[in-house]
């Protein structure tokens, strides 16, 4: 297991054409990880696929063939993972939440897991949670198993504490614009929860105490945006928001651009994560790096990056989470303790300077060790 040391230079970066190979879905995690590491590793070529464009192995192959592909990296041991079983090229992997949360207790993605881990020439985990249960349900992969944070790069400028920076009065309607396209009226705040709709997100952990909160006078809203990920789940969360007392209370805005989303991220009283497992949250890493306080559900991921009282403030329950929001709401100086630390932390340890570093550490030495 292996740590990527900050203040030791990268080695000269000779990488052949890199192959990112992820789900792309517009508006997702996924999404963003996979062209940030592609502009990452510039000057080299590479190129994002979607998952979705391959049917098995031999397709992926294909693609490999015809674009003179030298090395893959896969993000998420099962959904990447299944394509590159057996590949006539080196491949990284790149743990995803879901990875070890989930599919490592289900046996049949487990044993396509392993196969795809046991090929892979590294593999890489966000955070030392990812890492240790990866190891503990993987033992012989250990050697190849490195930790590079993620990075996190922002749309828009990070708010000030007090509100005057030029910033904000640049960005002021632009913000204003925003809060009118999901709703929230001059007067209200907003508690913001960027999720894709699928179950694993949980968007309505909250939705009624916000909700009753709101019928008891507090002036907040709940927006959820991003795209529909699962049909069923989505229509399920779309008729029991309907089915809310007060109206608006809550409702969903389906997706929006990285910067509107980082402009709502702005003008937010907080930013919510309310999944029932993560990895290391995107969104969360963004409201950090913007300095907007973050309120998240307890779970490993969650607790691992939001340090509660200092950088955010973890929930055990959906009254845990509008108590805090009320707290948000009621004192200016909580808020600006939490944004102040989140921001030091992100710029400290989530640079994507120091990120491409260790990638390019990391994919030049599996081409080194590369049999002839």
């Amino acid at each position: 297991m292996e740590k990527e040391m900050e203040g030791e230079a990268a080695p000269p970066l000779g990488l052949p054409h890199v192959l990112l190979l992820a789900s792309l879905r517009e508006h997702t995690g996924n999404c963003v990880t996979a062209h940030r590491l592609a502009a990452a590793l510039a000057p080299a070529t590479s190129t994002c696929a979607d998952i979705g464009s391959f049917e098995d192995v031999q397709a992926l192959e294909r693609r490999v063939r015809e674009e003179r592909v030298g090395l893959v990296v896969g993000i998420h041991a099962y959904r990447s993972g299944r394509l590159m079983v057996g590949l006539s090229v080196p491949y990284v992997i790149v743990l995803g939440g879901t990875d070890v949360n989930i599919h490592v207790h289900q046996p049949e993605k487990r044993l396509i897991m392993e196969q795809a881990l046991n090929e892979a020439r590294a593999i890489v985990a966000f955070t030392q949670d990812m890492l240790d249960a990866l190891i503990r349900a993987s033992p012989t992969v250990s050697a190849k198993a490195h930790l590079v944070p993620q990075a996190i790069v922002v749309a828009v400028p990070a708010r000030s504490l007090d509100g005057s920076a030029i910033e904000d009065i640049d960005l002021a309607e632009e913000e204003r614009n925003v809060l009118d396209e999901l709703d929230v009226r001059h007067g209200e705040r907003l508690l913001l929860l960027p999720a894709g709709l699928r179950p694993v997100k949980d968007v309505l952990f909250a939705a009624q105490a916000v909700a009753e909160w709101r019928k008891d006078g507090g002036a907040v809203v709940l927006r959820i945006v991003g795209p529909e990920l699962d049909a069923e789940y989505s229509a399920d969360v779309q008729k029991a928001i309907r089915t809310l007392d007060p109206p608006r209370a809550v409702a969903w805005c389906g997706a929006l651009s990285q910067r509107k989303l980082h402009l709502a991220m702005r003008a937010a009283l907080a930013v919510l994560n309310t999944s029932v497992s993560e990895g290391m949250c995107n969104s969360i890493l963004e409201a950090f790096a913007i300095g907007t306080p973050v309120l998240a559900r307890h779970n490993i991921g969650n607790a691992t990056l939001v340090k509660h009282g200092a950088t955010g403030m973890l929930a055990e329950s959906p009254h845990d989470l509008v108590a805090q929001a009320r707290l948000l709401l009621e004192d200016a100086a909580v808020c600006n303790k939490l944004g102040s630390a989140a921001q030091e932390m992100v710029a400290r340890e989530h640079s994507p300077e120091h990120e491409a570093k260790q990638y390019s550490r990391i994919l030049t030495s599996v081409l080194a060790s590369r049999p002839n």
